[in-house]
């Protein structure tokens, strides 16, 4: 697995059912989805993604895609 740098990592929500699901099981999603970043916060709608600044815009684009 490839080392990120999160010092220069931002925040970064999407909406999401979350219901029933561990943060592993949405990391793995994310990740097969091509968002980068560390799950830091779920809750039943939403999730926290600590992201690099950088990956921001492509994460955006690649969860609406989906």
């Amino acid at each position: 697995m490839a080392s990120r740098e999160l010092t220069n990592g931002i925040k970064q929500r999407f909406k999401l059912n979350t219901v029933g699901r561990s943060p592993s099981e949405i990391q793995r999603d994310l990740e097969q989805m091509g968002v980068k970043g560390f799950v830091v916060h779920m809750s039943p709608s939403r999730i926290t993604v600590l992201a690099d600044r950088a990956d921001y815009e492509s994460n955006r684009r690649k969860w609406n895609d989906r």
